[in-house]
């Protein structure tokens, strides 16, 4: 599947610091954009940028945890319990 995506649009080995989904317009026309601050894995570089999607690989019980530290604005605490119970 990978091979099937442009070159460049999915970036590995960072950890995301920020996930700012306030930009999205909620309108159907509209092309959203989720702005991300991200650092290197070994923490030495921090690069900000903007993203269609953003794909989580976040434990469990650190999204319950930390969600609010890492998205904004912060998850419905509520939201990501239940959400969570699905999986």
């Amino acid at each position: 599947m990978s091979r099937e995506l442009p070159k460049g649009s999915v970036l590995l080995d960072r950890r995301a610091t920020l996930i700012d989904w306030s930009l999205l317009s909620r309108e159907a026309n509209v092309m959203d954009k989720v702005l991300v601050e991200a650092s290197s894995a070994d923490g030495e570089k921090t690069e900000t940028f903007y993203a269609d999607y953003v794909i989580s690989t976040l434990p469990v019980g650190v999204l319950r945890r930390n969600h609010k530290q890492f998205f904004y604005p912060g998850l419905d605490g509520r939201k990501v319990r239940d959400d969570v119970a699905l999986t």
